[in-house]
């Protein structure tokens, strides 16, 4: 097996442990610094003390409903540096680029450019720790390692039957397109393209938590004004207990 291992992984996002008074606000603020997964203190001692946890996906879900409201454009939100490969890349440095700038994801890119796959630390994952990819080698390009695995994982019947191969937006698209987008496939991030689907952009749920809690006054009166119509807050000082 080649060597990435889950401790590499594991140095790339902190675990914050937080008491269950804390409020909705206080955890878009840690989801949105690089954490994709909080616990909730309040457990027994054999889960170390751990009633719950919350993910990214959890916390998305639950104010995602005002946020398709909102006309702000994708591009004010997104984060405009896209990291990306060549297809023909080899797979394992495609990988330690993840792990070397602390991403959690790839746009894999043709020869002129083009978006044409996407991938993530969720996909070493499955290789370390499935069996049925255990024959999948990371010697190979970054295509043929893609193409592999998500043949693997149709047969595996471990896809949703909404994700998509690739998912992107256009730069000229609305957030709220995005937002029912990620709602749509599950993907933590989507990608910002221009019109010949080149990836300028990339908006993950960590640029969505950070806009959520954003002082910026026009993005907060629009948020505020886009909860109120769903008869909730974005803001909202609610625990999660």
């Amino acid at each position: 097996r080649d060597p990435i291992s889950l401790t590499d992984l594991a140095k790339k996002r902190e675990f914050h442990v937080v008491s269950p008074s804390i409020s909705i606000y206080e955890l878009c603020v840690i989801l949105s610094e690089g954490s994709h997964i909080v616990g909730i203190s309040g457990g027994p001692e054999e889960t170390a003390g751990i009633s719950r946890i919350i993910t990214q996906g959890m916390l998305f879900k639950y104010i995602a409903r005002p946020l398709l409201l909102l006309d702000i454009p994708v591009s004010n939100v997104m984060t405009p540096k896209v990291i990306s490969v060549k297809y023909n890349s080899n797979a394992l440095k495609s990988f330690e680029i993840m792990i070397k700038k602390g991403i959690s994801g790839l746009a894999v890119v043709d020869e002129d450019g083009i978006l044409i796959h996407n991938t993530s630390t969720s996909d070493t994952k499955m290789l370390i720790t499935a069996k049925e990819y255990e024959n999948l080698s990371l010697g190979q390009t970054i295509e043929d390692f893609l193409v592999e695995l998500r043949s693997l994982q149709v047969q595996c019947q471990q896809s949703h039957k909404t994700r998509v191969a690739v998912s992107c937006v256009g730069e000229e698209d609305q957030l709220k397109q995005a937002i029912a987008k990620l709602l749509k496939t599950g993907y933590h991030r989507v990608f910002v393209v221009n019109k010949v689907k080149e990836p300028v952009g990339v908006l993950s749920l960590s640029d969505i938590f950070r806009a959520v809690t954003s002082e910026n006054p026009g993005l907060k009166r629009q948020l505020s004004l886009a909860a109120k119509q769903k008869g909730g807050s974005c803001h909202s000082g609610c625990s999660v207990q």
